[in-house]
């Protein structure tokens, strides 16, 4: 037991220090060091049973490590609806929260292109109403998954396609397409 908590110790501490030494040395001299980008957008999923059409929402919040790399956390939210037979609705929601790593390919204060991959956890969950009252709500399914991304920067709009991959057979894959806004993160000279 004792073993573990210092095995755990030793990697935050370790991590704690490569996060430092990466800030110290690797600062974005061209751009501001932090960036918060508010999406909206659209989701699409081939593997629900009755629904694969979705209206997204999200944030994200990244740190320029350097001109042409950033991470960041981003939380996103997808709302599969649904009307079913016998006069009953659902709503299906996959949330997440992911570690993100970009790299910048054409870095142009004007314009940029970028692709990138984020780590983290789904979860999802169905609710469905029928009529007379009857509720009925699906256990909660976690999983871990991968997303990849390719993006493009104009100005303060970011236009992004997202393969969100999951793990777990009940929690469905899905490709993501969004417009967000971007709030700092920009060039110095502007």
């Amino acid at each position: 037991m004792n073993q573990n908590i210092m095995n755990l110790k030793n990697i935050i501490i370790i991590t704690l220090f490569t996060f430092g030494v990466i800030s110290a040395f690797g600062q974005a001299p061209s751009y501001q060091k932090f960036e918060l980008e508010l999406q909206l957008g659209y989701a699409q999923s081939s593997k629900l049973d009755l629904v694969n059409n979705a209206f997204l929402m999200g944030a994200e919040v990244r740190y320029n490590l350097m001109d042409d790399l950033s991470i960041g956390i981003e939380s996103q939210a997808s709302l599969f609806p649904n009307v079913l037979v016998e006069e009953a609705s659902d709503l299906h929601v996959v949330s997440s929260g992911l570690l993100s790593l970009d790299r910048y390919i054409i870095n142009d204060p004007q314009h940029k292109w970028v692709y990138g991959v984020a780590l983290g956890e789904y979860n999802s969950r169905r609710k469905t109403w029928k009529e007379g009252g009857v509720d009925e709500t699906s256990d909660q399914v976690r999983s871990f998954g991968v997303a990849f991304r390719l993006a493009y920067e104009l100005k303060h709009m970011r236009f992004k396609a997202q393969y969100n991959y999951l793990t777990e057979d009940a929690a469905p894959n899905h490709l993501s397409l969004s417009i967000g806004y971007v709030i700092g993160g920009r060039y110095k000279g502007e």
